[in-house]
């Protein structure tokens, strides 16, 4: 394949992504004004989204169990200087990333081969590297070494880990995305808790601002009592308090959980919902930084 169809390529499925972005981050605006508008139950919505659908901010995407990781971010300046953000984000996300599981198709052999005589624009001698493409958008391709290492594997043992596309939304003002191999935890910030869903949930939308608030949608057959002593108990194994009895609206449940210095404070929002065939829908709101008062609101 060309690089010029490669981009073409690539270019319509970074579209077809954005796409899925801005669904994602419309139904989170509207999940949490489904929540702050409901006034027959005491627990307050968050009162920011910390991030959350700001279009200048970052975000983390993961849909369903996809074993795989977006980043979306805006950028306004050059063709280079858009490059080389993309390069930064694609390097902290492919020294972060797992190491490869699968064995590199023809294509991907073609390109570890072409990139094996080439300098990386950042590295980790001898564990990861990421270089820049030359094309007519912004490019890089984030490299880790394989567990079991092999001098006659075409990239002298590197596969690809992470791949950024940026798309120009203007003559200075640039789209660019990250896809990343693995998951990574949707939680508020990088000291926020990682939530665990019920065993019998199934993920729908994982969303997170960079640094700031986060968002896991799921769904699954159980009870719904059952789901709500899961998630005490989750709060009373990792020293988070519950700051309201549980609301109960129609066969709506939800509750607040506060911490005050655990995983660097914050709240996470749980609202369960019974759809009466059998199926139940969650939603969290994991919400960074701000400590809680004693009735459970973001203290100013």
């Amino acid at each position: 394949m060309t690089l010029a169809k490669k981009i073409t390529t690539l270019t319509s499925r970074g579209i077809l992504t954005a796409i899925i972005l801005i669904a994602g981050l419309s139904f989170g605006r509207q999940v949490l004004r489904w929540w702050s508008e409901d006034d027959a139950a005491p627990v307050q919505a968050p009162s920011e989204l910390a991030g959350l659908g700001d279009p200048q901010s970052a975000h983390r995407l993961q849909f369903g169990r996809q074993q795989w990781t977006m980043v979306r971010q805006s950028f306004v300046g050059t063709a280079k200087e858009a490059g080389d953000i993309l390069s930064k984000t694609c390097a902290r996300a492919t020294r972060d990333a797992p190491a490869p599981t699968h064995l590199p198709g023809p294509a991907q052999e073609n390109l570890l081969a072409k990139l094996a005589g080439q300098s990386p624009a950042a590295e980790e001698p001898g564990v990861w590297q990421v270089h820049q493409l030359e094309g007519d958008v912004p490019m890089a391709v984030g490299l880790r070494r394989w567990p079991d290492e092999s001098e006659t594997t075409p990239g002298k043992g590197f596969g690809v880990v992470a791949w950024g596309i940026g798309l120009p939304v203007s003559s200075d003002a640039w789209t660019l995305y990250t896809f990343v191999s693995g998951k990574t935890p949707i939680s508020p910030g990088a000291e926020g808790p990682n939530v665990p869903i019920p065993q019998e949930g199934e993920p729908l939308l994982a969303i997170a601002a960079e640094g700031g608030t986060g968002m896991v949608t799921f769904r699954g057959k159980g009870n719904l009592a059952a789901w709500q002593a899961f998630y005490d108990q989750w709060a009373a194994r990792e020293g988070w308090q519950r700051v309201s009895d549980w609301q109960e609206t129609d066969r709506t449940v939800r509750a607040r959980y506060g911490a005050d210095d655990v995983s660097g404070g914050g709240w996470v929002d749980v609202r369960l919902s019974d759809q009466g065939d059998g199926t139940l829908s969650g939603l969290l709101v994991l919400t960074p930084g701000e400590k809680q008062n004693g009735e459970g609101n973001p203290r100013p």
